[in-house]
């Protein structure tokens, strides 16, 4: 189906409809008040939905099948916002002199586990379960 073409049926699939379902677990012991607007290609969409709603807590809102866009498309939300730009974790800081980390110091990472394995120096990459 050609992009920008409302697939209607898609929209109502057994697969749509299960990742309309998932759902944040009741009692996270934080909540994400506001993003800006992210997209990430994932390889598994449904195990990608089911990380933003059962451990960071976001709902979601609208959901495009195969047929609408390839590879399928969520639309994830932390507020009352139909999707949200953007989400940090563990942002540098500029220091007290004015200056960001050095680039000899960046690190390139393709994903989560890449970030965590080999943060900068000063990253703490610790996470909690509660």
């Amino acid at each position: 189906m050609p992009r920008g073409v409302v697939d209607l049926e898609g929209l109502k699939s057994p697969p749509a409809e299960a990742l309309r379902r998932m759902a944040p677990p009741a009692g996270l012991p934080f909540q994400v008040r506001k993003l800006g607007h992210v997209v990430l290609k994932v390889k598994d969409v449904k195990r990608s939905v089911a990380f933003y709603t059962g451990v960071l807590g976001f709902r979601v809102s609208d959901v495009y099948p195969e047929s609408m866009m390839k590879g399928g498309m969520v639309f994830l939300r932390c507020n009352a916002d139909h999707h949200c730009l953007e989400m940090f974790w563990g942002l540098d800081h500029v220091g007290s002199d004015d200056r960001s980390r050095p680039p000899e110091e960046w690190r390139d990472a393709h994903s989560l586990e890449d970030a965590a394995r080999s943060a900068p120096p000063g990253q703490d990459t610790t996470l909690f379960a509660k």
